[in-house]
Formats: C-alpha cells, sequence, structure tokens
C-alpha cells in the first residue's frame, strides 16, 4: 500500500508540474478534512460508493445535484455509517462547496488535461532535469514591462490593461499563461523531441498563436532565448509565400527571388487592412436552467464547449465569486473548477480584476522601466524550504492508508 503512494509521488514528479499536482492533492485531502472536522475515525467510515456519488457534483450551483445528494444521504445510501444528525450536518457542509466535488478519479482525468496545457508552456522556456514548469518561469521572470505597482492583464484575446495594485506579479502572470495554454492547447501539439518523432507528427502548431503566446509571456514579465525567437516569427510571410508557390505548379512556373519577396510583402500588406472584432465584455454564466448537463465534467472538454468556453477564459472571468444557481452547471463552470483545483483562488480576486480603473494598451510592446527589485536570497530560499516541505507533507499525505488503498485501486 505505501509502495502505491510512494509510486505515484515518483511518476508526478517526473511530470514537471509538482506545484500544480501538489495543489490538487491538497484540495482533495483539504475538502475531505472541512466535511469531516479532521476526525479521521470518520474518514475510514467512508466508502468507495460515497466517495463516487459525491465526486464531479455541484451541490450548491446545480439543483439536479442538489436534489440525487441529498436524497441518497438521508436514505442513508451515502454516509452510510453515519447518524442521521451527522448526516444533516454533512448536507450543510456539502451545500457550500464552491466548485466540483475532486476525489482521485477527477485528479488522473485533470491531469491529462494539465498535461496537454503544459505542451505549450515548454515551448517558452529550458527546462533542466531539476526544474518544474513553475520553477524555470520563476528563474526566467524578469519584471521586463512592468512598472512600479502596476501589473499587465489579458482580458481579451491580444487585449491588455494595465491595473495598479500591490499583487503578487510572478503568480499572475504564470496563471494568465496557463489560461492561454487552456484557451490554445488544441492549437499548439506538444513539441516533438527528435526528428523521426517531428515526421510522424501531422498536427503542427499555430506560428500565430504561438507568436501571440510569447507576446503574452513578455508582457507579464518572463524573458527567454525561446520567447524571444517565437515572437521573432512572422506566420504570415510563410501563408503568403505558400499561396504564391501553390497558385502555380513548381514544375511549370517559377518566381525570381526578388519578384516572389516583392509578392510576398504586397499580401502581407493585405492582411494588415484587417481590423479587429470589437471586444464584447460579458461574464460567462456558472449555472444555467438548461437540463443539460456538460458532456465531460474533468479531464478534457467536448469541442463545443472547448470553443464555447475559451472565450471567456481569463483571469476577470475564471477569479469571478457568483452565487447563481441553476438546474445545471455550465461548462465554464467546470473550466473553472479543474483550474481552481490545480492552481486554487487569489486573496480577494473579485476586488483585484473589477474595481479597479483600467487603461488599454493595444496589444504592442512597450519600453517600460522596472522599480521593482528582484526577491532577495532569503526570500528565494525561503521559498525553496517551503515547496520541500509541501512535497514532504503529500508525500506522507498519499502513503496514508485511507488514500493509498484508492491509488492502488487507480493502479490496477
Amino acid at each position: 500500500m505505501r509502495r502505491g503512494g510512494s509510486a505515484l509521488y515518483s511518476h508526478c514528479s517526473r511530470l514537471r508540474n509538482t506545484q500544480e499536482l501538489i495543489h490538487y492533492l491538497q484540495h482533495i485531502k483539504e475538502f475531505w478534512h472541512r466535511l469531516l472536522r479532521g476526525n479521521y475515525t470518520a474518514l475510514r467510515k467512508v466508502d468507495e460508493a460515497t466517495v463516487k456519488a459525491l465526486e464531479l457534483k455541484s451541490p450548491r450551483y446545480s439543483r439536479r445535484d442538489a436534489r440525487v445528494l441529498q436524497g441518497l444521504l438521508m436514505r442513508g445510501q451515502i454516509f452510510a455509517e453515519f447518524s442521521q444528525p451527522e448526516r444533516e450536518v454533512i448536507w450543510g457542509d456539502l451545500r457550500s462547496v464552491d466548485g466540483l466535488i475532486p476525489s482521485l478519479f477527477t485528479f488522473f482525468e485533470d491531469l491529462k488535461y494539465l498535461i496537454a496545457c503544459a505542451g505549450c508552456l515548454k515551448r517558452l522556456v529550458r527546462l533542466s532535469r531539476q526544474d518544474t514548469v513553475y520553477t524555470a518561469f520563476q528563474y526566467n521572470f524578469t519584471y521586463s514591462n512592468q512598472v512600479g505597482n502596476q501589473y499587465t492583464l489579458e482580458v481579451a484575446e491580444s487585449t491588455f490593461v494595465v491595473e495598479p495594485g500591490q499583487v503578487d506579479r510572478l503568480d499572475i502572470g504564470y496563471r494568465q499563461l496557463w489560461l492561454y495554454a487552456m484557451r490554445h492547447y488544441r492549437e499548439i501539439p506538444k513539441e516533438a523531441k527528435s526528428r523521426l518523432l517531428a515526421k510522424a507528427v501531422v498536427e503542427r502548431a499555430d506560428e500565430n498563436i504561438l507568436s501571440a503566446l510569447a507576446v503574452l509571456a513578455n508582457k507579464v514579465g518572463f524573458e527567454s532565448a525561446e520567447i524571444y525567437d517565437l515572437k521573432q516569427r512572422s506566420s504570415d510571410n510563410d501563408i503568403a509565400r505558400n499561396a504564391l508557390l501553390k497558385a502555380r505548379r513548381p514544375d511549370q512556373y517559377q518566381y525570381n527571388n526578388s519578384t516572389l519577396e516583392a509578392s510576398v510583402a504586397q499580401i502581407v500588406s493585405l492582411f494588415d487592412t484587417a481590423v479587429p472584432v470589437p471586444c464584447v465584455f460579458s461574464s460567462p454564466s456558472l449555472a444555467s436552467g438548461s437540463l443539460k448537463t456538460p458532456e465531460n465534467r474533468c479531464g478534457f472538454p467536448d469541442e463545443d464547449s472547448y470553443e464555447q468556453d475559451r472565450k471567456s477564459i481569463f483571469m476577470t472571468h475564471i477569479h469571478c465569486e457568483g452565487e447563481e444557481e441553476g438546474e445545471e452547471i455550465t461548462s465554464f463552470f467546470v473550466r473553472r473548477s479543474v483550474y481552481l483545483a490545480f492552481f486554487g483562488n487569489i486573496a480577494n480576486a473579485a476586488k483585484i480584476f473589477s474595481a479597479s480603473q483600467v487603461t488599454e494598451t493595444d496589444g504592442r510592446d512597450q519600453e517600460m522601466i522596472s522599480l521593482v527589485e528582484e526577491g532577495s536570497p532569503a526570500e528565494v530560499e525561503l521559498e525553496r524550504l517551503e515547496r520541500v516541505q509541501q512535497e514532504r507533507f503529500v508525500q506522507e499525505w498519499i502513503e496514508q492508508d485511507w488514500l493509498g488503498q484508492e491509488i492502488l485501486e487507480q493502479e490496477a
């Protein structure tokens, strides 16, 4: 049993997303400890049927979920080893849970989604053997393009605002890159590690999407050789050149170099006449009156949900604090829950992202002088020790009997 927990920890460590995985596992642990007041005797009374009935439900936002769980609970079909008064207390606590109820099953499913998104971010930095995705970005956070007590926020695709305020700009910037990956991971397939694998990959990353990701990374304070190279790419030139070459069979026609490049420039100039579609800032719903439940409540979203929700996966929406209730939760609610399980909420998020006056920027690079010094060596060492302590905490936790048994079942 202990070996099963250690195997999971070892596997998760190799995925280079240690911080995010630790947070998700803590999220599971905190849910059960809050629900049962940290009583280990009560935790051991929770059976598999109860865990399966609860996972992926949201009785606070979905009336259908609430009816189903309340019926099972009051009939003693879940939490069967608890008394009726105890089950009534549990029901009150379940009604206050913000987000989908997590479990090890949801962890493993959502982990697949996280890995796909991580593939996007790994194109921006070089990871050493010791690095996680987070530490690699932490190392490349230079405070460039950040002035005084201000930070840059992307509120729609390539639409940025500059917010005043004292915030953890590394954290805010890092989260925005993950949200970009959640919106575009299908357009940025995982980079092949060898030429042989690269030949087998049919899909190629969208150069415009990659370039925009690099611009975002730079705007929120990150710098690396990879980010610089991606920013310099111009897929418009490639598209124009390919169009000219495909328009006339190369075995029958040819362009001289000067004519070809002049024609490419002319076509690109026509691309530049396009104007951005005006942004419509509307808050997505967390619940709806529809009887249709989201097709996937964990792991990857279905295609329709992916296209619909990507317009709303920005900090200003993902950290909203809604009290709405409906017959069913929305697919955006699912994406928000997955994000919060891996990254957690931000203190005073609603105030930070909605109360301040903002000034829009035009999406172009701006030369800014940073007035903030980098973290002191003592602060960096303190953060490192805290991370080591968190990892040790999770390793010990996943080796406990009540969790270890579920891990073994997942590995079977």
